[in-house]
Order: C-alpha cells, then structure tokens, then sequence
C-alpha cells in the first residue's frame, strides 16, 4: 500500500526538479529546427519569386513539406520542451452510453 504514495512522490520530486541537460538539449533541438524552417523559407521565397512563373516542382513541394515539419517541430520542441515526452494518466475506460464499468 505504501508503494503507489512513494511513487507517487517521486513523480512529484522529478516534476519540482530544476531543468536538466535533457530539458535544455529538448530546446536546442527545437531552435535547429526552427534555423532549418528559416532557411527554408528563404528558399522557398527565392524559387517562388523567381521569372518566368511556372507550376510548383517536386523540389519545391518536397521543401514546403520540410519547411511545414521543421516549423512545428520547432515550434514544439522550443516552447514546450521535455514536457511533450512527459506521460499523461489515461482516462477510465466507458462502456457504451457512457457508464463507467470499471
């Protein structure tokens, strides 16, 4: 019985910690993404702008695509940290119509 309160504890204590290489290696991951995501950009514009117009190429859809992924990845890593590998407490299961069989 005093086993879950002693965890339970601990997961506290780790939460209460100040941050660590981990939290700050978290972040500096999410800044190279979002250096990745600037540069894209660039390029993007530069192919867009460019005359005589003409439809997207693969390269240019394949850079948008990296440029959407190292955005949010970035944007993620960045602000929210290590906390996006924190585990969540799932919800209790319901059965059908919503009652609780658990």
């Amino acid at each position: 019985m005093d086993a879950p309160i002693s965890n339970k504890r601990a997961a506290a204590a780790r939460e209460r910690a100040p941050p660590t290489a981990w939290a700050s290696a978290t972040r500096l991951a999410g800044v190279g993404l979002l250096v990745v995501c600037a540069w894209a950009v660039l390029r993007l514009h530069a192919s867009v702008t460019t005359m005589p117009r003409h439809p997207p190429s693969l390269a240019e859809m394949l850079l948008s695509f990296v440029t959407v992924l190292t955005g949010l990845g970035g944007a993620m890593a960045s602000f929210i940290g290590p906390d996006l590998f924190r585990s969540q407490p799932r919800p209790p299961r319901a059965g059908p119509a919503g009652i609780d069989h658990s």
